[in-house]
């Protein structure tokens, strides 16, 4: 990732700890983790990355090579998570799983920019490493280009001791 892509941008190292970020009003918040800790992101406000202003183009993209922390993304009720072409992407390869909670709102802004890497949803989440994938949303989840609310691999298929769920208000 280049430094110039997020207005928030933080790579945590081998030897790093825990990393929290709670954000308001800022253009993409991109993060690596290398370290041993969890990651923590609070949006508590906009966070909306358009190509048009320079940033990068998903609002909050996080990966994560960290052997024990695990992930966690929380959008707050009232604030807003947004991109051009992800809302929120969040991949792990070390252990701890990944926890994404909305009760405010995820969406991808613009159907003709079509889809990163191949990704099918507002909230993405891909885990290769131990744990669970936990989704939950009370808020709004909107997708302007496909019909996918969410979208969360498990590599290898899910068993017991790996679980895959998301929760929306029915409608």
């Amino acid at each position: 990732m280049d430094s110039t892509t997020a207005a928030i941008f933080v790579q945590n190292r081998q030897y790093g700890g825990d990393l929290t970020i709670k954000a308001v009003n800022v253009t993409g918040i991109q993060t690596q983790m290398y370290g041993k800790g969890a990651l923590s992101i609070e949006a508590t406000g906009k966070i909306a990355a358009h190509r048009s202003s320079g940033q990068t183009s998903v609002g909050i993209r996080a990966n994560s090579q960290a052997a024990n922390g695990g992930m966690k993304v929380t959008v707050d009720k009232g604030a807003s998570v947004e991109g051009d072409t992800g809302g929120i992407i969040v991949q792990s390869a070390g252990g701890g799983g990944i926890t994404i909670n909305n009760a405010g709102s995820v969406s991808i802004t613009n159907a003709s920019a079509g889809r990163f890497a191949g990704r099918p949803g507002a909230i993405d989440a891909k885990l290769t490493g131990d744990g669970d994938i936990n989704i939950t949303s009370s808020g709004t989840v909107t997708d302007a280009s496909l019909n996918h609310w969410v979208s969360m691999p498990c590599i290898p298929a899910p068993t017991a001791a790996r679980r895959k769920t998301a929760t929306s208000p029915s409608t």
